[in-house]
């Protein structure tokens, strides 16, 4: 099947998307979007989430990490309740999200009831990015 835009949403060990920043997930759900419908692809690791233990937080070396990691998945969006000074990285390669839940179930609802706006964002925002995420309710 082919999709038009990828998505990772984050995640915590406890199912939930987390209470932190993006890169302090333990793991990221990827999506597809095919028909306005998200399609689950697989799950795959925050190999990158303890990079700034040694560091300042939002050492730019882990914000670079993630975006390599989740470019290797050809992701277009990232969704997440809170993103933190990396944003200024990643948001050069994909349009950050913020949903206001913790509920995958509930976010992937919300992006479905939102994907006209999502694509119409994506498109904007990759052609000129900004530092900045876009917000769901």
């Amino acid at each position: 099947m082919k999709y038009s835009l990828k998505l990772a949403i984050a995640l915590d060990k406890d199912l939930k998307l987390p209470e932190s920043h993006f890169g302090e997930s333990g793991k990221f759900l990827i999506y597809g979007l095919s028909e306005n419908k998200l399609h689950f692809l697989k799950s795959i690791p925050n190999l990158h989430k303890n990079d700034d233990e040694e560091t300042n937080h939002g050492d730019p070396v882990k914000g670079n990490n993630i975006a390599n990691l989740l470019k290797n998945e050809n992701v277009h969006i990232l969704v997440s309740k809170f993103f933190g000074q990396n944003i200024k990285i990643v948001s050069q390669f994909f349009l950050p999200v913020i949903v206001p839940m913790t509920d995958v179930k509930n976010v992937v609802i919300l992006l479905e009831n939102n994907v006209s706006n999502l694509i119409e964002a994506s498109t904007t925002h990759l052609k000129s990015p900004k530092s900045k995420a876009y917000k769901l309710k």
